[in-house]
């Protein structure tokens, strides 16, 4: 709560293998309150499908949504998750 973490993705193409060199971008919301995170983080490609996000910060408890957006060969896919902050 309150301090930067970073987050590792590993991205998988339809094949199942590593995807890479893709544009992935992490964005998290509060729908209950109707804001998001109050900084944007970097994402840093390692290889083999791994990206680093770095400057993560979810700044209050609560109900968040994560989305996950992922633009690899001009095709866009985003996947969501829900997490929950005490």
């Amino acid at each position: 709560l309150n301090e930067e973490f970073t987050v590792t993705v590993i991205v998988t193409g339809s094949d199942g293998g590593p995807l890479e060199n893709a544009a992935v971008e992490f964005q998290a919301e509060m729908p209950g309150h109707g804001h998001g995170m109050l900084r944007q983080p970097r994402t840093v490609e390692e290889g083999g499908g791994r990206y680093r996000v770095d400057g993560v910060l979810l700044h209050m408890e609560g109900d968040w949504v994560v989305h996950l957006d992922v633009i690899a060969g001009g095709v866009a896919d985003r996947a969501s998750f829900e997490v929950q902050v005490e």
